[in-house]
């Protein structure tokens, strides 16, 4: 019989530990609709590659396949050696302009670079988003009809 109460009261802590975490994450405002913010949308369809050079610098080259337009790209690396062992994180930002659905090159000549990076492994970690793009179809397509889409600031 101690048993069965055991495993009734640890499944009753489980639940109030699943529904807390929910409600943290939920907010108070939550309406059975988790909705996104602009810059994890921005985020979530940013990719980022990254290449050393001979002279140290880092090449990045973000990929913005959202309709979001954003600014100061927040990038976090891992410095990786030949043996696949991490040997430094860092965090980078690129003061730039980058444009929704288009493709930057932007290089970083003033990193340092550990020694022996074999290397470099990086991801997009935080924007500030400055434009959205909205694209407005007609109703009633015919063939003169075209999608107009507009770059809004917001």
């Amino acid at each position: 019989m101690k048993s069965s109460k055991n495993w009734a009261l640890f499944l009753c802590f489980a639940i109030g530990i699943l529904a807390v975490q929910f409600v943290r994450h939920a907010g108070p405002d939550f309406k059975g609709v988790f909705d996104f913010t602009s810059s994890a949308k921005a985020l979530s369809s940013t990719i980022v590659t990254a290449e050393l050079d001979a002279n140290g610098s880092i090449n990045f080259k973000i990929d913005n396949k959202s309709n979001y337009g954003y600014a100061d790209l927040e990038v976090k690396c891992s410095f990786i050696g030949k043996s696949g062992t991490v040997i430094q994180d860092s965090s980078f930002t690129l003061f730039n302009h980058f444009d929704p659905s288009n493709v930057k090159n932007v290089t970083l000549s003033t990193a340092s670079v550990p020694e022996q990076t074999h290397k470099i492994s990086c991801k997009a970690d935080d924007v500030k988003v400055k434009t959205e793009v909205k694209c407005l179809v007609s109703p009633k397509p015919d063939v003169n009809s075209k999608v107009r889409c507009v770059e809004e600031n917001i």
